[in-house]
């Protein structure tokens, strides 16, 4: 994993209508967050590189925060272990928005489609909250993320000076310079 000192990426996706189906493979199931389920979800995000990194941490920033709710919360177990995890939250910041947050996909469970079942779970949660945008930050370096949230979708949106030339070279190596055309300006600042 890299570290930037860049703002991360912004993506959104402008309509919550016409979400593909994606299902899950024999033996997953999604299901939202239960109480006891902070320490998978810990270990999760420790081993994919998001989300809090203690349960402290999960406690007080995820559990604590006034948004919370259970449901929010989406996950996919194998035989009783949360392989991947994703949030479907509302961020104050952005009025009116969804957020995708903490997308994560245990290494062991990656080329499965699990981070798409997810990202779909997320948009119809978001639109069944009665929202119709969902937003996501993500890294320069996160590529198969990059590929499923374009393929799912998403566009850029620039809201720093960076991002321009940033996406330029995300969307070289991953093969994708169409979504270039989609792509939204909201602040260079």
């Amino acid at each position: 994993m890299m570290v930037s000192l860049l703002p991360p990426l912004m993506m959104e996706r402008s309509t919550l209508d016409n979400v593909p189906n994606v299902c899950l493979p024999t033996g997953y199931i999604l299901r939202c967050y239960h109480d006891g389920d902070a320490p998978g979800l810990v270990r999760l995000y420790q081993s994919a590189g998001v989300g809090p990194e203690t349960e402290e941490l999960f406690n007080r920033n995820v559990l604590g925060d006034g948004v919370f709710s259970a449901e929010r919360i989406l996950m996919v177990v194998r035989q009783g272990r949360t392989v991947a995890a994703a949030t479907a939250w509302v961020c104050p910041d952005l009025p009116g928005r969804a957020c995708l947050l903490n997308m994560a996909v245990a290494p062991d469970y990656r080329g499965m489609r699990l981070g798409a079942a997810l990202a779909v779970a997320t948009l119809r949660h978001a639109r069944r909250e009665g929202f119709v945008v969902q937003t996501l930050q993500t890294e320069d370096w996160r590529e198969s993320a990059l590929r499923l949230y374009i393929g799912l979708g998403y566009r850029p949106v620039h809201t720093h000076e960076s991002h321009p030339g940033r996406w330029l070279r995300v969307v070289e190596q991953i093969g994708s310079p169409q979504v270039l055309m989609r792509a939204r300006v909201e602040c260079l600042c």
